[in-house]
């Protein structure tokens, strides 16, 4: 009896340690390709154009600060995805292109294996503006969209 308890306790350890393993390596799976996509955001071209970039935002996407607004405006949009495939989606995405973001200080939270909220610091020193930036993510269709962006000049 007392080897059957030990052998099942050993059991429960190892099914228990085995996954964590396996759900911190999906976990990293998942982040390495939520930074990529992210990063990607703010160099439009690399996605092969507006229809590229637009396909990594949800339809029902909301922002909080969105734009060229390096002055501090803060504006709540909740049709931004309807904008941002017009001439000012296509005149910020130029802005983007043109400019240099260094991108780091990367955190992530994983609401649910379909959740993920991202956040990280961009530093824009040719353009003299520093911010913190903040994605949430979600997994439609089994694609992963931008759901709500929030951007905070930093100190």
């Amino acid at each position: 009896m007392k080897q059957t308890v030990i052998v099942i306790v050993m059991f429960l350890f190892c099914a228990i340690g085995c996954g964590r393993g396996n759900h911190s390596q999906s976990n990293a799976a998942i982040e390495s390709e939520i930074q990529r996509l992210e990063s990607a955001k703010w160099h439009p071209s690399l996605l092969g154009g507006a229809e590229g970039n637009m396909a990594l935002f949800a339809e029902d996407f909301v922002t909080v600060q969105f734009g060229a607004d390096l002055q501090g405006g803060v504006e709540r949009k909740l049709n931004t995805y309807a904008s941002m495939s017009g001439p000012e989606g296509v005149r910020f995405r130029q802005f983007l292109d043109q400019s240099h973001f260094e991108l780091s200080d990367w955190r992530f939270i994983h609401v649910d294996a379909a959740g993920v909220v991202a956040s990280y610091q961009v530093n824009a020193q040719s353009l003299g503006w520093k911010a913190y930036a903040t994605s949430v993510w979600a997994k439609r269709e089994d694609r992963w969209k931008t759901v709500f962006y929030q951007a905070s000049m930093a100190k």
